[in-house]
């Protein structure tokens, strides 16, 4: 801890000292509309329905595999902005869970 602050704070106490209270935004992430909130947090949802599943693959090494094809098709479209591209991905996302849940209750 800087030795100024804790000069400051032996001195005044923690209410007396005053503290740079200004907020504090990430310059570089543009501020997301509505839509785009949702949007994100559907494709979050979809991330760990997808991590929740891989859970019940029994072999360690298909588990590993299948987790690292998911985290790469997840980061391929990280950068994707167009909400009418975010809506198909999501929609081919659901069919390939769907695909994916019934192979493995299948197999097991």
């Amino acid at each position: 801890m800087n030795t100024a602050i804790v000069t400051a704070i032996a001195r005044r106490g923690i209410s007396g000292l005053q503290l740079n209270t200004r907020s504090y935004t990430a310059q570089s992430k543009p501020t997301l509309s509505f839509k785009q909130f949702i949007q994100r947090g559907k494709v979050l949802a979809m991330y760990r329905k997808y991590m929740r599943l891989l859970k019940q693959i029994p072999d360690k090494k298909t588990r590993k595999e299948m987790r690292e094809w998911i985290r790469f098709d997840f980061d391929k479209y990280r950068s994707e902005t167009d909400s009418q591209r975010i809506e198909v991905l999501l929609g081919q996302a659901n069919r390939q869970f769907k695909e994916m849940q019934s192979s493995i209750f299948s197999a097991v």
